[in-house]
Formats: C-alpha cells, structure tokens, sequence
C-alpha cells in the first residue's frame, strides 16, 4: 500500500499485493536507468528506487483508494 499524504484533507490510498508493487518499481527503475543522460553519458546505479505519480500508468491510477484487493482477501467481496 502506498499513502499519498496531503497538506490538507484525507490521503489518498493506493492498494498493491507486494508482488505487483515490487514489479511496478523495478519497471520504472529499469525505465529511467537503461535511459542516457542528456549528455549521452549511461547512468549509474543506485541503491534506492522510488515509485512517483509522474510514472504513474492509467493502471495505478485506478488503484487509488480502491479498496477491493483487501476486501477480497479478507473473504468480504
């Protein structure tokens, strides 16, 4: 689960099961590194990956504060 903390007003709750996040992280590391820099130069590896709304896919924005994944595993869906 990701938790979009706002300044004001309630967050926004984005539901995964741990594969599917893990998979979507390593996606868009793997995007942003086999990417050059603008000066051509290939990009080093880092030790930490992140996950950000500007690669969000129409996908994971459909995970927002849908609660349907724990509802189901939890036998009340």
């Amino acid at each position: 689960m990701l938790v979009n903390l706002k300044e004001s007003g309630i967050p926004d709750f984005l539901i995964y099961d741990q594969a599917t996040l893990a998979d979507r992280v390593n996606s868009v590391y793997r995007t942003y590194i086999e990417k050059p820099k603008r000066d051509g130069q290939p990009r080093k590896e880092v030790g930490f990956r992140w996950f950000d709304e500007a690669s969000f896919t129409e996908a994971d924005r459909g995970r927002i504060n849908n609660w349907q994944p724990i509802l189901a595993a939890l036998g009340a869906a």
